[in-house]
């Protein structure tokens, strides 16, 4: 039996089985692939080319009866509520050498005390996703740093689906999201329009360390409130200098919650490049 490596995959193959395209396959079976598929195994394998001539390879996966009700929310072992679907949902991973990855494994829904009526866990996807965990933090490491039309053609998704990955991936990558707020000095404030009809969010960029750390929707005196009254006495006293414009709600904020704080008139955060 010989070990053969795939990308995130390390899977062991038995004598009976065939060459196919450089990929060897019939009878598979999960060896060590951490968080993947630590609870569950590979049965088998199939490769395609699509419409577009891109080639796929499908895994077939099939949970173990240990994890197969386990809830993706609480990883609690709860009692089956259905059978599994005749037709298996795929979930896309990242790709190996120009190949399309998927996973393909029959899902059923689990009764939850806590959360209710549930699809069971898979350890490869965070729920209700359809990627691989490893493809949704992937897409969010990428969003920090390049435009999002540029993730999604990297990508291969759409623009919309770069939203999601983040969403889903936000907890592992900052499970403490109150950390960014910590020895904030000088910092920016501007509202900026985000669609159609005047929808603005306000947005809070660290200047030292130039990363965005505080947005909420819409603008004035309520929203930046919110963002004053998130910080402790000991990160309201570490601010020392607030950007923006000549907004007076901004202005009204500062002096209330921090009265020490030297407050900079600039005409546009975005022109100023700041």
């Amino acid at each position: 039996m010989r070990k053969i490596h795939m990308g995130c995959f390390k899977v062991h193959k038995t004598n009976d089985a065939r060459r196919h395209d450089g990929i060897y396959g019939s009878n598979w079976r999960a060896d060590r692939i951490g968080p993947l598929l630590s609870t569950h195994y590979v049965e088998s394998h199939d490769i395609y080319n699509d419409q577009n001539g891109v080639t796929h390879i499908r895994i077939k996966a099939r949970p173990n009866a240990w994890h197969k009700d386990d809830c993706p929310f609480c990883a609690r072992r709860c009692p089956g509520c259905d059978h599994p679907t005749t037709n298996p949902k795929g979930w896309r991973g990242l790709d190996w050498g120009g190949i399309l990855v998927e996973i393909e494994c029959p899902t059923h829904r689990i009764r939850c005390p806590q959360h209710g009526i549930v699809t069971a866990a898979l350890p490869w996807a965070y729920p209700g996703s359809s990627f691989m965990k490893e493809f949704d933090l992937t897409v969010a490491r990428f969003a920090k740093y390049l435009p999002r039309s540029a993730v999604a053609a990297y990508m291969r998704i759409d623009w919309q689906t770069v939203g999601s990955c983040m969403s889903r991936a936000l907890h592992d990558l900052e499970p403490e999201r109150t950390r960014r707020l910590n020895s904030l000095v000088n910092i920016g404030i501007d509202e900026t329009s985000c669609r159609k009809g005047h929808k603005y969010i306000t947005v809070i960029v660290n200047h030292d360390t130039n990363e965005v750390v505080w947005v909420a929707d819409g603008h004035g005196f309520s929203v930046l409130e919110q963002f004053y009254k998130g910080l402790t006495d000991k990160q309201l006293s570490s601010l020392k200098v607030v950007t923006g414009d000549g907004a007076r709600w901004i202005t009204d904020c500062v002096n209330k919650y921090t009265p020490g704080c030297e407050r900079c008139v600039i005409r546009s955060m975005s022109s100023s490049g700041l």
